[in-house]
């Protein structure tokens, strides 16, 4: 999909991808296409390697250099944290962070990474870690592009809210309302696989008519208007100035 989309675009346009931990993981990092970036989550305990190291008289050439510590350990071990202004989700925030330029090999394979890590001044929240296959990037424009990730989850809010993405009345196979599985006798396995062609449409096509409605209000929707008419029927939001 990441391919497609980047075939699709200018030649001169560059693609950043923001993924949760389960996509950033070897199986997309060592696929990316050259014009194409990613941005995730860090394991605290990613194998890191240093980008250059002298390389051997005799025998195969390295092709990383020598292990640098896990970014657990090295968030205990550094003292020198920088105090960054970061935009997160439409807003400074204050931040503390460490950032090194290293290769994330067992996913990332051979390409330079941006690593950053994460602190709260005030330790409210846990230490975290960060990687961008784009070393060019600053840590500030990293953790402000994975913070967008967050759109995606409300996204999917309004579409099973709003759309019935939540509950679609499709699926391999439901019991009778009313009655109750038996757990003696094994499920009711699908035939020739019913339904199948239901279940992978759903999606889709909520996801369409999410877009179509978002492109629809971007062009004719009244903002003033319908901002003014939501303050009415809530009136515990009045204070709310965003």
């Amino acid at each position: 999909l990441i391919a497609h989309l980047a075939a699709l675009l200018p030649p001169d346009r560059h693609l950043v991808v923001v993924g949760d931990s389960a996509y950033c993981c070897r199986t997309v990092l060592r696929a990316l296409p050259q014009r194409v970036s990613f941005v995730g989550p860090l394991p605290m305990k990613a194998a890191l390697y240093e980008t250059r190291s002298a390389q051997p008289a005799t025998g195969r050439p390295r092709r990383k250099g020598y292990r640098l510590a896990n970014p657990k350990t090295l968030a205990a071990q550094h003292s020198r944290w920088m105090r960054q202004a970061v935009d997160l989700h439409g807003r400074p925030v204050d931040i503390d962070v460490i950032t090194l330029v290293c290769l994330w090999y067992p996913s990332a394979g051979h390409s330079p990474a941006r690593i950053v890590l994460t602190r709260d001044p005030k330790r409210r929240a846990e230490m975290r870690a960060f990687v961008s296959t784009d070393p060019e990037l600053d840590p500030a424009t990293v953790l402000s592009l994975y913070s967008r990730r967050w759109q995606l989850e409300v996204t999917f809010r309004d579409m099973k809210q709003e759309l019935g993405f939540e509950d679609p009345q499709n699926g391999f196979w439901r019991r009778r309302p009313g009655l109750r599985a038996d757990t003696r006798r094994p499920m009711t396995k699908p035939r020739a696989h019913h339904g199948e062609p239901a279940v992978s449409r759903t999606a889709p096509l909520a996801g369409v008519a999410y877009t179509l409605t978002f492109l629809w209000y971007a062009r004719r929707g009244q903002l003033d208007l319908d901002l003014a008419r939501a303050r009415e029927l809530s009136p515990w939001h009045r204070h709310k100035t965003d």
